[in-house]
């Protein structure tokens, strides 16, 4: 079976799935969760954290797309859902691209005023100011994807 690792770094990866679906599909079968695991050829718990999670690995979602004799792309969560793990990620981007601002605007100012350095210190405050605000932006408008 492939794995879904990242080619550079061999590390696995993550994909979004809907939990929710593969629980109605699931349940719809009348199939318990080790009965789908077994059908599947994954973990029980595999299972479990797929429905609770939203996540899972590429080898993963490749075995329940073919248990459910669907496509991957159907597994897929809706646009419109994105996990809450996810949501936060962005947040925290968004915050800390605040707070990168307001740091290089204080150390800019502070370096205006006392080591009289105003060139130096409009520098790193507006460079502060603009990393700040791409931070802030990129949290704010990125989203993840359904690879």
């Amino acid at each position: 079976m492939l794995s879904a690792t990242d080619q550079t770094s061999g590390v696995d990866m993550d994909m979004l799935i809907d939990g929710e679906l593969i629980r109605k599909l699931r349940t719809g079968r009348g199939w318990t969760q080790d009965e789908l695991a077994d059908i599947a050829g994954v973990s029980e718990r595999t299972i479990q954290r797929v429905e609770t999670s939203d996540s899972c690995s590429l080898e993963t979602k490749r075995a329940l797309a073919a248990a459910f004799e669907l496509t991957l792309s159907d597994l897929d969560l809706p646009d419109a859902q994105v996990p809450v793990a996810e949501q936060r990620r962005f947040r925290t981007l968004a915050v800390l691209g605040v707070l990168i601002g307001m740091l290089g605007a204080g150390l800019g100012i502070t370096l205006d005023f006392l080591a009289g350095h105003p060139n130096l210190g409009l520098f790193i405050g507006i460079s502060g100011g603009l990393l700040g605000l791409l931070c802030g932006v990129a949290g704010a408008i990125f989203k993840p994807r359904n690879i």
